[in-house]
């Protein structure tokens, strides 16, 4: 699989570059830099009143909304306001009709005011992220879903270590149910990743692909984020794009 270094394309979006089928382009925003978004105080000594929690959700689900359609639309040569999608398969978003005739697909992931999706033709696909630096219980969630080997494995390492281990083998299962359309309640913990080799699947629920006719990326740290990219079949080569805001 060839994979080509990241591209920065800047605001605004006039035409999406060519997409291929066997080809993935995964997209990176942040939203902050967005009209829309109002700006937060930029140390602890500003005393500038910034957005409520409430409000700064809203703006980051509105920012979220725009720069997808936005992105789609490019793909679709519409205007995003003309991008219309529909719950699939476990509720998993895709284009309606008659846009879907178009074999694009989809996925997206956010992860505070970073917003990534991936862009596909006549193949399913999965993405996920998470800021490495999220305090998350991954002991308790390990635990739960999680194989014995891997917990055991986790608890062996220094904590800052163990934290960023457990969102590589999580976020490998959330992309992998994403690009199938499933829940993650029952399917988490029937995907087991190779503790330190997340791209090495042991076990897959039933009637899934077999592990080695999957396509799973981990996406490049250099942005901040962990997280991968999943498709349950082939992939050629996977582009990787960085929406500059203005």
């Amino acid at each position: 699989m060839k994979i080509a270094a990241m591209e920065t394309i800047d605001m605004p979006l006039r035409s999406a570059p060519p997409l291929a089928e066997g080809e993935a382009h995964v997209w990176h925003a942040r939203l902050r830099n967005l009209p829309l978004m109002e700006p937060q105080p930029a140390d602890a000594a500003d005393r500038t009143p910034g957005p409520s929690r409430f409000e700064r959700v809203r703006q980051l689900r509105m920012g979220q909304k725009f720069v997808f359609r936005l992105l789609l639309g490019a793909y679709l040569e519409l205007p995003g306001r003309d991008v219309v999608t529909v719950r699939g398969k476990g509720g998993k978003p895709q284009l309606a009709p008659p846009l879907a005739r178009s074999g694009i697909t989809f996925n997206l992931s956010h992860a505070g005011e970073h917003l990534a999706i991936v862009v596909a033709r006549q193949t399913p696909v999965g993405i996920d992220i998470e800021c490495p630096d999220r305090d998350v219980r991954w002991r308790k969630l390990a635990r739960r879903w999680f194989s014995a080997a891997e917990v055991e494995w986790l608890e062996a390492l220094e904590p800052d270590a163990a934290r960023a281990e457990f969102l590589r083998l999580w976020t490998l299962r959330e992309a992998m149910i994403k690009a199938m359309g499933a829940t993650i309640s029952g399917h988490v913990s029937q995907i087991t990743p190779a503790a330190g080799r997340p791209e090495h699947i042991r076990e897959m629920p039933e009637g899934w692909p077999a592990p080695e006719n999957w396509t799973l990326h981990e996406l490049d740290r250099a942005a901040g984020l962990q997280g991968w990219l999943a498709v349950p079949g082939p992939v050629a080569s996977v582009c990787t794009f960085e929406l500059a805001m203005p």
